[in-house]
């Protein structure tokens, strides 16, 4: 049986006072049972509003990137509202009962949750089959065969071009 433990400073132990728990604003780095635990500032761009917060389980904010839980860097996203803020999920991960993404070590390949349709580093880059608007959504492509319009304008600009170099030619 385990004794009652009293938690370094910006920890508080659970309620069966068996177990220290990060208070909001800091969170536990990577421990090992016979290590100290020490409590630590949460790095900028991760979300530390709840207590708990461990290396694995600290969440990015809404406009920040994680590449995985393994990492401590987050990145500011160049367009905030495509980085949802969210624990690392894998692109595959199965969600259990308790909204937890099958993300665990060693061996997770996750990032942070991007807005619809997009992926990649900083949610910079839409889904395959997906091509970026005018407004920065990520539309799904065209179906059917968009080659005769394509050769049609690239036709239609090589005219001009020589229809423009003829008559400068001539003058």
């Amino acid at each position: 049986m385990r004794r009652c433990l009293n938690c370094p400073e910006q920890s508080d132990s659970d309620l069966e006072r068996r177990v220290c728990l990060c208070k909001p604003g800091f969170y536990l780095p990577f421990y090992k049972e016979d290590s100290v635990y020490t409590c630590i500032p949460c790095p900028l761009g991760a979300d530390c509003s709840e207590s708990a917060n461990t290396y694995l389980t600290l969440k990015s904010e809404p406009g920040w990137w994680r590449a995985s839980n393994m990492s401590l860097n987050f990145y500011r996203c160049p367009i905030r509202s495509q980085c949802l803020g969210s624990l690392p999920q894998s692109l595959n991960a199965a969600v259990d009962s308790t909204g937890t993404a099958d993300c665990a070590p060693p061996y997770c390949l996750c990032a942070t949750k991007c807005q619809s349709n997009r992926a990649a580093a900083l949610c910079t880059q839409c889904l395959p089959n997906y091509r970026e608007s005018v407004s920065g959504d990520c539309s799904p492509c065209p179906k059917g065969n968009n080659v005769v319009a394509v050769v049609f304008i690239i036709v239609g600009i090589l005219i001009a071009v020589y229809e423009q170099t003829s008559t400068l030619t001539r003058a």
